[in-house]
């Protein structure tokens, strides 16, 4: 399941949870300027999260802990998305995204996590609106496919659906065949 987040004024924040398969991946995208900020102290993984974010053709910006994670975020404010892993030097990824929300509720988040388990059953991924949680072992493949799809539904759902349509001309008729009077 991915979560999509659209901030429609500075109080009101809207979240839907749809199934990945779900997610039309018609929808054109320039994937080339986007930058998506990795947080993983692990060097190994760190460097395939980066190839992978690479190869999907985005811009990968990788930092080694939390507090560097946060440097990077304040300086790009034009970051899509964040993967950062839960346990990490000086901030946890958990740590990061409560600063992260405090200053962008629309980002798109995703948690790196050895305790899936504990952080799924617990209200904070639905507080600080965590798009996925990703259990390790994980696919990179699959969080690319999750990241592709949660950007699409981000593009998809800032463009208006339809314009308003006045109605006030339409005469209603119910089923009996009567006109509905309008006061």
């Amino acid at each position: 399941m991915l979560r999509t987040n659209k901030q429609k004024q500075k109080s009101e924040r809207v979240a839907q949870t749809i199934p990945v398969s779900q997610v039309h991946h018609h929808l054109p995208m320039n994937t080339a300027s986007k930058k998506i900020l990795i947080a993983e102290d692990n060097p190994g993984l760190a460097r395939v999260l980066t190839f992978k974010i690479k190869s999907g053709g985005y811009l990968p910006l990788t930092c080694g802990d939390g507090r560097e994670a946060w440097s990077v975020f304040e300086a790009n404010p034009d970051i899509q998305a964040i993967i950062s892993d839960q346990e990490m030097p000086y901030l946890t990824g958990i740590e990061l995204f409560h600063r992260v929300r405090q200053v962008n509720q629309s980002i798109i988040l995703f948690l790196v996590t050895g305790r899936q388990l504990e952080l799924s059953q617990s209200s904070i991924s639905d507080e600080l609106n965590i798009s996925q949680i990703f259990g390790k072992p994980f696919s990179p493949g699959a969080l690319l496919s999750t990241l592709d799809a949660a950007l699409a539904c981000e593009r998809a759902s800032s463009q208006p659906i339809s314009a308003p349509v006045d109605l006030s001309h339409v005469s209603l008729t119910d089923r009996r065949g009567f006109n509905e009077v309008r006061e």
